[in-house]
């Protein structure tokens, strides 16, 4: 969090009109289980069958809003949050006495924050 602080307060002081904050949201891990089929870890721990797995995501949520009012604090107020999911390893296998694939990925979720400089703020 003081990162952010650090790096809003720099941003507002050398004049920049748009500030963008990116964050790691919750993290899945993928994986083909023979005659289960795939399954998803997230990064509480939980195990899920659905897409996403985003059991830990509540609490990160609560961190990231944190995030956003420091940097509101500098002088900044969010114009747009975006979340995007990025890939980063995919497996996959035949599956058990059918035809066709199995496959798990496994990523990090993003959020993505534009803050707008507010000019009647001052920073110290």
């Amino acid at each position: 969090m003081n990162n952010a602080r650090t790096d809003a307060r720099a941003a507002y002081n050398n004049g920049d009109k748009i500030f963008r904050y990116m964050e790691v949201i919750s993290t899945v891990v993928g994986d083909v289980v023979g005659m289960a089929g795939a399954i998803v870890k997230d990064d509480s721990g939980g195990v899920s069958g659905d897409i996403l797995g985003l059991k830990g995501v509540d609490n990160q949520n609560r961190q990231i809003w944190s995030v956003v009012e420091v940097i509101e604090e500098e002088g900044w107020t969010m114009c747009h949050a975006d979340h995007v999911f990025q890939q980063t390893h995919s497996k996959s296998r035949d599956k058990f006495l059918s035809s066709g694939q199995q496959q798990a990925v496994s990523g990090k979720l993003v959020g993505i924050y534009t803050f707008r400089r507010r000019e009647d703020a001052k920073t110290t």
